[in-house]
Order: structure tokens, then C-alpha cells, then sequence
């Protein structure tokens, strides 16, 4: 049998839990999970509550949500492969979380939602004073061979607006830059048809619109990183894999003056992002490996700048590593990596590492369901951490999190659920001194033709 607690159990979470463990024994449980006031007992297809002092009983969702958390029943739901339930519990969540909210703030609705086609992230910038955001479009159902959107919003009107679509091919990332004053996009094309040896492209701005700059042989690009060091301009693409091997060398390129040229080659293992961050001066990389031939239970790692490459600094254990982010807390130094999957499990925690000086130290884990993004931001010197959680063992219409930094205990606590379908990729941005985030909503169980959606803060919290 399985139990799974909704908490990191404590010394005293465990002696709690006792009386739970002795009655489950005595019945032929395959899953479950441990509630707040009882055990939910999963046996075929059939959920059952099993009280400390009765035997089992088989129960309904409206006697469950009547003793335990939606939450609580949510993840049952999902052990019990009833996806139907455990989609129509995390939207459920989600709803509440939203009524919260706008118990709490001004009562702003969600601000947006955009047509997408199996979009996989978002990218805001800003061009002489005018505010953009572009998504990468991966598939429509039929093709990969499809536009990614860019939109730009409109003052007066204050929305976003339809402003120029680009040709991709299987688009996973877009990432935005400037050199000499001039601003570049660059997307990583992942599949063109049934190869993923693509051609990625930059892109530059004409004064009017982008126009396709140089084209970088890439092979299943998931992700570019942009960075700078001493005046100099890089660019780090993570490649995931080619066929039946997972190894695939990640590539790192050089400006050159005129365009980008290849410069250093990371071996990586089927790579999903790159992070770039500065602690002291110093220059780190640290890339999400996200899973061998046989197991995604493999290190990650982070690449430190020797001032001439970029060389091994530090290994770190992940589970199915999609993402990576970096921030500051306080001069404090942390790194967030989102766990996609434990080889059984997509319940697996995402993890919370902080700079000790030498090296990266975990400080926290963070409950997550097959995490494909994180995004750190702050309002009004509070830190929040969103969460796009992909999906569970059964569906991919789950709820997605944002955390909000907990300053007496130094550590991120739950703090508003969003229904989300597939979600890849969180961005949070700012127009005129309003924060808004958007979320990249990948595919349905059926589709990935799926709405993504843009919220906005209300003082509180976000709608």
C-alpha cells in the first residue's frame, strides 16, 4: 500500500499517523491517502473512508467534502484513476481559491484570455515604450508547422491585440535581447514534422516589425538563455534528445560583431532550460536534465565560468528536472528546481537550494505535480513563486500554484491555485504599475487547441 501525506510529516505528523497505518493494513489497500481526520482508501475504482475507530466505508464525493479538504479528496481522486472527479476537485479548488480572492481585493475578473495552440511559453518585452508579449505555438492538432503569435498591447483599449505571427516549428521558447541597441527574438524550434534536426531562428527588429536574422542549426532546441558576460554577449541553447538516446550535447554561442557563433559544447542529458545568474561577479549556468535512457531520477548541474568556458561546478539530484530559477532573497541566494517526474510518480516535490558560500544547499521542498515552470517575482517587497504543474497520473487538468515567500520561517507557503490545463510556463509582468501573469496552457487530456490566460493583481491577490 501507499500513503501519501499532504504535508513533509514531522516526528509528530508520523506518531500522528499511527492509528491510520494499523487499520490499513488489516484491508487489501492498493493506494490512498491520509487526511485530515481519516484515512481515504483507494481499492479498483472505488474510494473508501476509513475512520480511526470503524471499519471501512464506501463513500461518496459529498461525504468525503463534508470530512476532508477538496484538496485532500482531489489527490485520491487521482490515485484512483477517476479523472473525471479529480479534474472537476482541482478546478473546484481553483474556483474557491479565486473567490478568495476577490473576497479580498477589488473584484477584478481574469484580465484575458488568448487563443493558443499547444503554447508552451511566453515572453514580455518592451520597444520604445510599447509593451509586447509573444508565445511560442507548438501544435495545432495536426501540425507542428504552425505561427507563434505575437501581441501588443493597446493603451487606449487596454488589452492585447493581434500584432504579427511568425513561423515556427514546434516552438518551445522564445527569449528577448539587445545588443548595440538593436533588439532580437529567438525561438527554439523542437520538431519540424518527424525530425527534431531543426533550425532555430533569430530574429530582428526592422523599426516595424521582426525579420528573420540568422538561422542556428539546433537539434530538439527546448530552450534559449541570453546572457552577458564582461561586455560580451552569449547565447545557450538546452537540446533534449535525438532518437532513442537521451544524451545531446547543449550548445553555447558567441556575438561575433555581425551574428552568433558556436563557441562551447555541455554535455547535457535531454536538457529542458538553461539558468544564468551572477553570485559575486561570478558566472553560473545551470542546466535541467531532465532524464537518461533509463531513469529520470539523474543529476542536474551547475557550469561556472573559469574566464575563459564555462566548466563543472556543482551536481545536483533531481527528478525529472524541467526547469530552473534563480533568485535573491534578502543577499541571499536561491535556486528552485521544477521536478517533472520520479519514474512512477508525477507527485513528486520541486526543490528550494540557497548559496551557503561554496555551494547550493537544499532548504526546502515544495509539493508539485509533474512541474514543468517556475516563475520568481515580487510585489511590494513580497517574493511569490508560480508554479505551472503539467499534470498528475491521470489528467492534465490540474490546478497550478503560486507560493508567497514566508519571512519569519524563510521558506515559500501556499498561497492561491489557479485551474489550469497542461500548464508550461508561468511569466509575471508589468504596464503602468499593474502586475499581471500569464500562464501558457499547453494541451487538455483531448486538445492542445486550449485557451491560455493572463491575470491580473488586485491589490491581493491575482484574477
Amino acid at each position: 500500500f501507499l500513503i501519501r501525506t499532504t504535508e513533509p510529516t514531522s516526528i509528530e505528523h508520523r506518531m500522528l499517523l499511527l492509528p491510520f497505518v494499523a487499520l490499513v493494513v488489516s484491508y487489501p489497500w492498493t493506494r490512498g491517502v491520509v487526511g485530515s481526520k481519516g484515512f481515504i482508501g483507494v481499492r479498483g475504482n472505488d474510494l473508501y473512508l476509513v475512520p480511526p475507530t470503524e471499519g471501512s466505508v464506501k463513500v461518496g464525493t459529498s461525504d468525503l467534502l463534508s470530512t476532508f479538504s477538496t484538496q485532500e479528496v482531489a489527490m485520491a481522486a487521482q490515485e484512483s484513476h477517476l479523472n473525471s472527479l479529480a479534474s472537476t476537485l482541482s478546478s473546484q479548488q481553483a474556483m474557491n481559491s479565486a473567490l478568495q480572492c476577490r473576497a479580498k481585493g477589488n473584484g477584478l475578473d481574469i484580465a484575458m484570455r488568448i487563443p493558443t495552440k499547444g503554447a508552451r511559453s511566453w515572453e514580455y518585452f518592451e520597444i520604445n515604450n510599447s509593451s509586447y508579449l509573444v508565445v511560442a505555438n507548438y501544435f495545432n492538432d495536426s501540425s507542428t508547422q504552425i505561427d507563434s503569435q505575437l501581441l501588443k498591447w493597446d493603451k487606449n483599449m487596454n488589452q492585447l491585440l493581434p500584432f504579427q505571427f511568425i513561423r515556427t516549428f514546434g516552438a518551445i521558447d522564445w527569449e528577448h535581447f539587445v545588443i548595440d541597441g538593436t533588439h532580437f527574438l529567438v525561438v527554439a524550434n523542437y520538431l519540424n514534422g518527424s525530425t527534431n534536426n531543426v533550425e532555430s531562428e533569430v530574429f530582428k527588429w526592422d523599426g516595424d516589425s521582426f525579420i528573420s536574422f540568422q538561422l542556428i542549426p539546433t537539434k530538439a532546441a527546448n530552450d534559449w538563455e541570453y546572457f552577458e558576460i564582461d561586455g560580451t554577449s552569449f547565447l545557450a541553447v538546452a537540446s533534449r534528445y535525438i532518437g532513442s538516446t537521451k544524451r545531446n550535447n547543449s550548445e553555447i554561442f558567441k556575438w561575433n560583431g555581425i551574428r552568433f557563433e558556436s563557441v562551447q559544447h555541455l554535455a547535457t542529458t535531454s536538457a529542458c532550460s538553461w539558468k544564468h545568474f551572477t553570485i559575486e561577479d561570478t558566472h553560473f549556468l545551470a542546466v535541467a536534465n531532465s532524464q537518461n535512457d533509463t531513469t529520470y531520477l539523474i543529476d542536474s548541474e551547475i557550469f561556472k565560468w573559469n574566464g575563459v568556458q564555462f566548466v563543472s561546478f556543482q551536481l545536483i539530484p533531481t527528478a525529472g528536472a524541467f526547469d530552473w530559477e534563480h533568485f535573491e532573497i534578502d543577499g541571499g541566494h536561491y535556486l528552485v528546481v521544477a521536478n517533472y517526474f520520479a519514474d512512477t510518480t508525477y507527485q513528486t516535490s520541486s526543490e528550494v537550494f540557497k548559496w551557503n558560500g561554496a555551494n547550493f544547499v537544499s532548504t526546502q521542498l515544495i509539493p508539485t505535480q509533474g512541474a514543468y515552470a517556475l516563475e520568481h517575482f515580487e510585489i511590494e517587497g513580497t517574493h511569490f513563486l508560480a508554479v505551472a504543474n503539467y499534470r498528475s497520473s491521470t489528467t492534465r487538468q490540474i490546478a497550478s500554484e503560486v507560493f508567497r515567500w514566508d519571512e519569519l520561517n524563510s521558506k515559500f507557503e501556499s498561497f492561491q491555485l489557479f485551474a489550469t490545463n497542461g500548464a508550461s510556463d508561468w511569466l509575471h509582468y508589468e504596464i503602468d504599475r499593474i502586475h499581471y501573469l500569464a500562464v501558457a496552457n499547453y494541451r487538455t487530456d483531448e486538445s492542445w487547441l486550449t485557451d491560455s490566460a493572463i491575470y491580473t493583481w488586485n491589490g491581493a491577490c491575482f484574477l
